[in-house]
């Protein structure tokens, strides 16, 4: 049998020993991290989730699916027409039945309370005062579209699509600013993360790091019990991928770590 010749290095730096020696120790808070290396690298680990939940977020609020497949529900048509965003964006600039802002003209509200009144002398006679005043009303804008009229509901809500016509959860903007990447300082073996919005969450716990939203109205879509109106941020278990990213990103910054010391003198 030939021998085998092996060709290793015995060259060593005692920084760097003493670094992988103490790494451990050091990532999970039993050690002090004098030099600053553990915080640089969960620095980077939250750095690299953000870098994976904006672009989630930009494709979910569009309808289209995230990383995990699921698709965000839809916004429905009374939030969008009634409820969503500043009034004056909603705007009709008409009349309405009420005194309500809406897109009838004289002659179409004087039509539907015509009608209302008509069909509610009907309809109060065989069934309750609430009943008969929904079938009325709804008869009056039957009536009233026919002849031309419209409604903030038809103009506003009906028919429009994520992605096309609006963008779900986001209205100002604020929530899809909270989870876009800030910025990462590299500072020689160290690095440092900073939010890119006053509502981010980034906090360094040194064994675990929290990163996410303060945004008000977040949790109740992330955490919705109804699977029709939940809208999770990210995904409930982070893909295979996404794993793979965020360790690339982890071993890089060791990587980083190690050229540094490595190279000392």
């Amino acid at each position: 049998m030939s021998e085998e010749t092996v060709v290793i290095t015995k060259d060593q730096k005692p920084q760097l020993t003493d670094l992988i020696r103490r790494l451990p120790a050091m990532l999970s808070g039993r050690v002090a991290d004098v030099s600053g290396v553990a915080a640089g690298f969960r620095a980077r680990i939250g750095y690299a989730i953000f870098s994976l939940v904006a672009p989630n977020f930009n494709d979910t609020s569009r309808g289209l699916p995230g990383a995990d497949g699921t698709k965000w529900p839809p916004l429905s048509p009374e939030y969008l027409a009634y409820g969503r965003g500043p009034a004056s964006t909603r705007k009709a600039g008409g009349l309405a039945p009420g005194g309500k802002d809406g897109f009838l003209t004289k002659d179409q509200l004087t039509l539907w309370r015509r009608t209302f009144a008509d069909r509610l002398a009907f309809f109060i006679m065989r069934e309750s005062e609430a009943s008969a005043k929904g079938h009325a009303a709804a008869i009056a804008w039957l009536v009233v579209k026919a002849a031309g009229g419209k409604t903030k509901l038809h103009e506003f809500g009906e028919g429009k699509t994520p992605g096309v016509d609006y963008q779900i959860l986001v209205d100002r903007g604020t929530l899809r600013q909270s989870l876009q990447p800030g910025q990462k300082i590299e500072q020689g073996p160290k690095a440092d993360y900073q939010p890119a919005h006053g509502d981010q969450v980034y906090r360094d716990e040194q064994t675990q790091i929290v990163v996410g939203t303060r945004v008000p109205y977040a949790a109740a879509h992330h955490d919705a019990k109804s699977v029709k109106r939940r809208r999770r941020l990210w995904p409930e278990h982070f893909p295979n991928d996404w794993w793979r990213q965020i360790l690339g990103q982890a071993q890089s910054g060791l990587t980083r770590i190690a050229e540094l010391f490595g190279g000392a003198k």
